[in-house]
């Protein structure tokens, strides 16, 4: 696969040029960050290059995805003095979150390391930024980044270049401390004298003694000698094994494992239903092998697998069955209606994520006597005003710091559940949680179902449970 960040590589000409991620929407209800301005259209442009043309020590570059990142200045008269010459019309972003054209990025040097290139010019866009202009939760650069996986080598030679004087440095102070100890090691170490015993044990009698009788006298010179050590105290020095890793067990291991980190929301179900789970690190996640292939592709790059089925074995989960939430919208609602009136018309529908399964809407309206539609969480966190932080397939939660001050979180009602049989009948059930995931068998889920009524489900049709409401 040909990296695209080459001496051959093109640059957009316009923004309609298909970039690494796609450009964010401007929030009117998140609140604006003074000072900070969200630039887009930064897909083949580094930090390094960035900083120098915007500004230098005035600016500090925070990255959003691959495409897009926010330019913090310390004040306004710097973002106005290093702002003003690069835009178009050379006037400030309005509040509004209104698009301006940069002027062209000439020459822009897109290479990593060494073997540093350029390309003709780059296009940017730039508005005002909010407080929802942020990296996606859990995204990690390294996993999830196009740019990263396309330019790991290169990524790795501008690292060892930032970095490799320091790390020299503390290579030679481990070799001269070294040195330093079996130095002083040596000093201090007994020596055999010409006086005393030592000079007894190089005494020439004794190998004379030796050599008068052939087995008492080897008995004798060895035993001189012994007591000679002994009394210098020569004692051997025994090989010791190295220092295994102490694990938080208190017990030694060769390896300690990581603890994997998952969503508050998934622990918590797991512990209130006592549901026993395995934690997982995914290997691959699906958005990175999708965005990777089609960027290969874009370039010419050959033909591979699905992503689905490269997903599948990355992460070595061909014999579990993996399942997925679909989020209903019961009804219209209004905006003013408040956060709780639009979580009671939400549904949470756990299916496998099999091609051919589908939800019956028409079975969800006329239970609840509402018009039911799919939603997305991108749609919900537009007309909200902050990001929802979506946990599948234990529902919705909602960041503390970015809830209104209007609402009261503890009013908040989570949305009901409805949960696919076909998930009881599978041997092992995974649900993708982003950067980690979680395998459950399916027993555990039909344990839920045979507790009865304190679980709160109850079976409405032969392929959906409905959890009632509490």
């Amino acid at each position: 696969m040909d990296c695209p960040i080459s001496p051959t590589a093109s640059t957009p000409s316009s923004t309609s040029f298909s970039q690494f991620a796609p450009r964010r929407s401007f929030n009117p209800n998140c609140p604006l960050r003074p000072n900070v301005y969200h630039l887009y259209g930064v897909s083949l442009v580094h930090e390094p290059e960035l900083k120098k043309y915007f500004g230098g020590n005035d600016v500090t570059i925070e990255w959003v995805d691959d495409a897009s990142c926010n330019l913090v200045y310390s004040d306004e008269i710097s973002a106005k003095s290093n702002l003003t010459k690069l835009l178009a019309d050379s006037e400030m972003p309005s509040p509004n979150g209104e698009w301006k054209d940069c002027r062209p990025l000439r020459k822009v040097g897109v290479g990593l390391g060494g073997d540093k290139a350029s390309v003709a010019a780059t296009e940017l866009q730039v508005r005002a930024a909010t407080t929802g202009d942020v990296k996606d939760l859990h995204h990690r650069g390294d996993v999830d980044s196009t740019y990263y996986q396309l330019n790991c080598d290169r990524v790795v030679r501008r690292k060892l270049s930032y970095h490799g004087q320091e790390w020299h440095k503390k290579k030679q102070e481990r070799q001269e401390n070294f040195r330093r100890r079996k130095s002083e090691d040596l000093s201090a170490a007994p020596r055999i004298g010409l006086d005393g015993v030592g000079a007894a044990v190089m005494n020439p009698l004794l190998f004379l003694r030796a050599s008068n009788s052939s087995g008492e006298g080897k008995e004798d010179l060895l035993s001189m000698v012994n007591s000679a050590e002994e009394s210098l105290s020569f004692d051997k020095v025994e090989k010791t094994k190295s220092r295994k890793r102490q694990t938080s067990d208190g017990g030694h291991g060769q390896h300690e494992k990581r603890t994997i980190n998952l969503p508050i929301a998934v622990v918590k179900f797991c512990k209130k239903y006592k549901v026993k789970y395995e934690a997982v690190k995914l290997r691959r996640t699906y958005r990175s092998i999708s965005f990777g292939q089609q960027k290969s592709l874009r370039n010419g790059g050959p033909a591979e697998a699905p992503p689905w089925e490269v997903y599948i074995s990355a992460n070595g989960l061909e014999s579990c069955t993996l399942g997925h939430a679909v989020w209903i919208a019961l009804g219209d609602w209004r905006k003013e209606d408040g956060v709780g009136e639009l979580m009671k018309r939400r549904v949470v529908v756990l299916v496998p994520h099999v091609a051919g399964t589908g939800v019956s809407l028409e079975m969800i309206s006329r239970k609840f006597g509402m018009d039911a539609k799919t939603v997305s969480v991108s749609h919900m966190q537009k007309e909200l005003g902050f990001p929802p932080m979506v946990c599948p397939p234990f529902g919705h939660q909602f960041a503390p710091n970015v809830v209104k001050s209007e609402v009261d979180p503890c009013t908040i009602q989570s949305p009901k559940i409805l949960v696919s049989e076909d998930l009881l009948a599978a041997s092992t059930v995974v649900f993708d949680l982003g950067n980690n995931a979680i395998k459950i068998a399916g027993g555990e889920l039909s344990r839920l179902v045979d507790l009865g009524a304190s679980t709160g489900l109850q079976k409405v049709s032969s392929d959906i449970l409905l959890k009632k409401e509490t």
